[in-house]
């Protein structure tokens, strides 16, 4: 719409510019004409007064020269025949030429008002109203194109000033994205109304960190199996080595087997809770007479292990088997009558 405005102002004012062009040049040529009229005139004038001139001074010549009849003296011809010839044909070419300027400025003077009065025709008054009338429905036109032209400016501003605070808020709202972004990432990793969340990631943790530990301990006691955790949960698996990695549930595992897993569990949080605080003792309740011989001897040895590198290892069993491993023992002896004696051996 502002590009059709600007080529109807555009046409509007190169009409108005040829028009008034043109009434510029019918005024120019009105006034050159004027002015050689003027000028005719004036020369005509003055010819005419030069004829005046001269006839009357022929007149008078020829009443000095002659009698008042007509008829010529003998002092009349005696003075014209005293005259210089040249003088003489010098005042006739003169007067013939005066004459001849005359005929022609006259002519001269008659086309110039032929013209004028041509001109006149041809340029009336309503010519010159209606070329009026013209400017000023430009003019008109002119002034509502140029007040379209100053509303759109303004709109275009106003949209400018819009642009430019959206851009504004668009940053402002990338960088409240932005932050959003990282509080998301942390409340989709830790975040829930009552925290389970986060303590589901922290417990996880230590899990893995728990379940390394015990690996640790369990190649020891067991080679065939490896602990890993459940993927989106707290319980634990085992991988069976000896059957391609098979993962299966803890609860496959024969009771020997899983007394060999606790162990290395219970040696693995042993290990968990030795960076801050120092374990010394550690005491086994029960759970070795279900263990066959070769099972008994390799969780013993790991004992031992243990016991070497300075812990103390409490076992409570029942098992005759242990008397032989166990060094310093402490027995519970039953008495009659409801009681028990403690000895040491």
């Amino acid at each position: 719409m502002l590009h059709e405005l600007e080529q109807a102002l555009e046409h509007s004012a190169t009409a108005q510019q040829a028009a008034q062009h043109r009434l510029q040049q019918e005024l120019s040529r009105l006034e050159r004409e004027r002015n050689e009229y003027q000028h005719l005139v004036k020369n005509c004038s003055q010819l005419q007064q030069d004829l005046t001139d001269l006839e009357a001074t022929f007149t008078r010549w020829c009443s000095e020269n002659f009698a008042p009849e007509g008829e010529i003296g003998r002092e009349q011809i005696r003075v014209l025949l005293s005259r210089d010839r040249v003088e003489v044909d010098a005042l006739l070419a003169q007067q013939q030429s005066l004459q001849q300027q005359q005929v022609r400025l006259e002519a001269q003077l008659a086309q110039a008002q032929q013209r004028h009065s041509e001109h006149q025709q041809q340029r009336p008054e309503q010519a010159q109203s209606e070329i009026e009338a013209l400017k000023t429905a430009v003019d008109n036109e002119y002034e509502q194109i140029q007040q379209a032209l100053t509303l759109i400016a303004a709109k275009l501003e106003n949209h400018r000033q819009n642009v430019a605070k959206l851009a504004e808020q668009a940053e402002q709202l990338r960088q409240l994205q932005a932050e959003l972004h990282t509080w998301a990432t942390l409340n989709s990793a830790l975040g829930d109304a009552q925290g389970k969340r986060l303590r589901n990631l922290v417990q996880s943790q230590t899990l893995a960190i728990l379940l390394a530990y015990a690996n640790q301990h369990l190649q020891t006691l067991s080679k065939r199996y490896r602990l890993t955790r459940i993927p989106g949960t707290l319980d634990i698996a085992i991988i069976d080595q000896d059957m391609a990695d098979e993962q299966r549930s803890v609860n496959t595992l024969s009771g020997g087997e899983s007394f060999l897993v606790s162990l290395a569990l219970a040696l693995g949080l042993a290990s968990l809770s030795s960076n801050k605080v120092k374990i010394e003792s550690l005491f086994i309740d029960e759970g070795f007479g279900t263990l066959d011989a070769q099972t008994l001897s390799v969780a013993m040895d790991a004992l031992d292990n243990l016991q070497a590198q300075g812990r103390k290892v409490g076992v409570i069993s029942h098992v005759a088997e242990l008397t032989e491993r166990v060094a310093t023992q402490i027995k519970v002896v039953k008495r009659p009558g409801g009681y028990s004696q403690i000895r040491c051996e």
